[in-house]
């Protein structure tokens, strides 16, 4: 850890399959840090204000949320501060709006949002797009920091569940993507902690 300073790296990245210790690797490094007196930030899986992932965020033609708004027009208000326009769509972090709210959003509501989800309600091209975006304004805030950030599966783990497991895009297009991804966060000198499992089998079953 030691070295991290001298190199100015501003991101640590760590990666493997499921259950391969991630999230006791990433708490590890950020204890280590604070011990240093190095400043950092931790994102693990599941946070659902991700600076460089989508955690429960939907993606939805504008024209499509007005049409809900004027359904839901009484309980709108609680939708409306969690949406972002992004061009002729809207950005609406659901799960957010939801605990929010404390579950006053009507089900039927939710879940037609939710169809719209950026990992499995969208088209490939427009998940990757979407994605690249995501870490370009990241990569943006992240340069006038002085923290470092330490994230966790959304280099490698998410972009391979959406676009092999779940929209099985192949394996050339799931490479494209996470260099794009490398070639955007390059300027931060990030460093990868990639946990390997000799055996992936008994990690995943057992």
């Amino acid at each position: 850890m030691a070295n991290l300073p001298a190199m100015k790296t501003k991101l640590v990245i760590v990666e493997g399959i499921p259950g391969s210790g991630k999230s006791t690797l990433s708490r590890y490094i950020h204890d280590m840090l604070n011990t240093h007196q190095i400043e950092s930030e931790l994102f693990l899986e599941g946070n659902l204000r991700h600076p460089a992932d989508y955690e429960s965020v939907a993606c939805m033609p504008n024209e499509e949320l007005d049409r809900l708004r004027s359904i839901y027009s009484e309980v709108f208000h609680y939708i409306d501060p969690f949406v972002s326009l992004n061009g002729n769509d809207s950005l609406i972090a659901y799960a957010l709006a939801q605990q929010s709210a404390q579950n006053e959003i009507p089900s039927s509501l939710y879940e037609e949002i939710r169809r719209y989800e950026i990992y499995d309600g969208v088209p490939v091209e427009k998940h990757c797009e979407l994605m690249i975006q995501r870490w370009k304004s990241f990569v943006k805030d992240q340069r006038e920091k002085e923290k470092l950030m330490i994230l966790e599966c959304c280099f490698l783990q998410n972009p391979g569940c959406a676009l092999l497991a779940r929209h099985d895009a192949g394996d050339d297009r799931f490479i494209q993507h996470v260099s794009q991804i490398a070639e955007q966060i390059q300027e931060l000198n990030p460093i990868l902690f990639y946990l390997k499992q000799p055996n992936v089998r008994e990690i995943m079953i057992g």
